[in-house]
């Protein structure tokens, strides 16, 4: 199992764009991203629910990404990146309300002792859609990495 990755490199795009959204999920996956920490009122409205999106993929994908990958020259250009994040995104019906409001570029090295070393790229798009956020992973092959809602304990400072 690989321990959490490390070093995120931020690249960012901010644009505005129409898209839509989606989930995912898988045990015994390896985490590539966690995103930020956040609340939701609990059934008691005194309480507030806290989590975490988590980007899991399995070793399978992580073997297909290229394996050449320098920050300043991604295999995989941002406007491909947008195109592969905005199919993915599912809106059924009409009136909805969705745009891009963030792309950035990561890199991600795996710290785990059992494994050889492995080093990828990918994007973190940030969509509102409905006036919810909805975040997507793109790996440099384009598949697109779909977030699993984690509850946790809230962080000190943070009930």
């Amino acid at each position: 199992m690989y321990s959490r990755w490390v070093k995120p490199v931020t690249l960012a795009a901010a644009l505005a764009f129409f898209l839509p959204v989606v989930a995912s999920a898988g045990d015994g996956e390896i985490e590539i991203y966690r995103g930020e920490e956040f609340t939701s009122p609990g059934a008691d409205l005194e309480e507030e629910l806290h989590y975490v999106r988590v980007f899991t993929v399995t070793p399978d994908i992580l073997e297909k990404q290229p394996k050449t990958q320098v920050l300043s020259k991604p295999d995989l250009s941002a406007a491909k990146a947008m195109e592969i994040a905005e199919a993915s995104l599912e809106l059924s019906g009409t009136n909805h309300s969705a745009y891009l409001t963030k792309l950035e570029l990561h890199q991600a090295t795996s710290t785990d002792q059992y494994h050889p070393t492995i080093t990828i790229l990918f994007y973190i798009a940030d969509f509102k859609v409905d006036g919810s956020d909805v975040q997507r992973v793109i790996l440099m092959d384009g598949t697109v990495v779909k977030p699993q809602l984690t509850r946790i304990q809230p962080r000190e400072g943070k009930r």
